[in-house]
């Protein structure tokens, strides 16, 4: 399609499932500061007729603590080994709609398969309130990689196309980067995202600081807070100048970095003007014809997302 290069896992999106019952892994960011993600995704999913199970039981993944350095190792993968032992009650697979997330769960998965000992010592730990890991009977899947492989279908559904809008896609760097060995896409030059604004009727943006960090390196944001926004400016000030009318990324944290960041950013006069930015299952969502406020929650969004909207209904309004 058209120039993009694309170095899709074949083998992993053949498994990705498109029925369910499908588990929502649920992200502390998404669900405290952007909940109309999680919104989002269900009504995706109800769009595509796939039915959702539920757990009230699911914790943090615990990534966020783990790598902060805030919890021990012991603490994070006990943690993890008791959600999958919650979710493994219900479903067989689950979407996640966090990086970090994702990340959290391929790293427990690695590294209790690299040390075996480690599983073992886990389920010693979460055996005394009553719960078991069973190793690979819940697998998981990024929401990113699960929109691409419905990218066809969920063309066909959309009451509103892009119509050439230009979208600035963002990764992040704890799918691509940090999950290399089960990542869809090449982490060195992904294009999965871009292939899915294209086939939703967008035209993808180059812009040169595509590879770049959002600025948060968890940590970062804390740490070295100037340094921090000097590399969130330098990333939104490369989309502006391309002239895009808006960011997509897939991550939440990355959503919450790029969105609040460019408030601060005005106020410190290291940027002109701001640029909406969209989770990708709050786009699609938007395409469906879901409402902005009730569904996508577009009302927390410090960088108003309106303007986007607006450039929407007037393409679509004008396409027919």
């Amino acid at each position: 399609m058209g120039d993009l290069l694309m170095v899709i896992n074949e083998e992993r999106l053949e498994k990705i499932p498109l029925e369910g019952p499908l588990y929502i892994f649920k992200s502390c960011v998404s669900s405290n500061v952007y909940p109309g993600i999680e919104a989002c995704t269900r009504k995706i999913l109800e769009s595509l007729g796939i039915s959702v199970v539920d757990t009230d039981q699911q914790t943090c993944c615990g990534g966020l603590t783990y790598f902060t350095t805030i919890s021990s190792e012991d603490t994070f993968l006990a943690t993890v080994a008791r959600n999958f032992s919650v979710i493994e009650e219900i479903a067989s697979d689950m979407l996640v709609i966090c990086n970090t997330c994702f990340n959290a769960l391929h790293y427990f998965e690695k590294i209790t398969e690299d040390f075996p000992n480690l599983k073992v010592k886990v389920n010693e730990v979460i055996s005394k309130i009553g719960r078991n890991y069973n190793e690979g009977k819940v697998r998981f899947w990024h929401i990113a990689e699960f929109i691409y492989k419905a990218k066809d279908e969920l063309a066909r559904k959309i009451k509103f196309k892009l119509n050439g809008l230009k979208i600035a896609v963002h990764y992040g760097c704890r799918y691509l980067r940090a999950c290399q060995e089960v990542a869809i896409d090449n982490p060195e030059s992904p294009t999965f995202l871009e292939e899915v604004v294209e086939t939703l009727g967008g035209t993808p943006v180059k812009y040169k600081e595509k590879d770049l960090c959002c600025g948060s390196g968890k940590m970062q944001r804390y740490t070295a807070r100037d340094l921090s926004l000097q590399i969130t400016a330098r990333k939104i000030e490369s989309i502006i100048n391309e002239d895009a009318d808006l960011i997509l990324v897939v991550c939440p944290s990355c959503l919450a970095v790029l969105d609040n960041a460019q408030m601060e950013l005005e106020i410190l006069e290291r940027l002109d003007s701001r640029i909406p930015v969209l989770h990708i299952t709050q786009l699609i969502a938007l395409l469906l014809g879901f409402d902005p406020n009730e569904t996508l929650g577009i009302q927390v969004h410090t960088t108003p997302v309106t303007p986007f909207i607006e450039k929407l209904m007037e393409n679509a309004t004008e396409e027919g």
